[in-house]
């Protein structure tokens, strides 16, 4: 499978399942997580604080700092 952000307004992953994010925090710089989404919400695996999950990757592997950097994030759009 072909790694791909997946906006989390079009599809959720299985609820406590960890995958990869991609989050915004103020002034719209984003980062990369490891989080999970709980019925109480999503939850930060690396204790990050102040970001808002906008996608999560869609992948049968980890991919690196590198390798998530350069997977297309076209199409996400972020919740207000």
């Amino acid at each position: 499978m072909e790694p791909h952000w997946v906006s989390i307004l079009e599809r959720k992953p299985e609820l406590d399942k960890p995958v990869q994010v991609l989050a915004v925090k103020v002034r719209n710089d984003i980062e990369y997580d490891r989080a999970k989404l709980t019925s109480r919400g999503w939850v930060s695996l690396t204790d990050t604080v102040g970001t808002q999950v906008v996608a999560w990757l869609e992948s049968d592997r980890l991919l690196d700092a590198a390798e998530l950097s350069a997977v297309p994030k076209v199409g996400i759009r972020i919740p207000v």
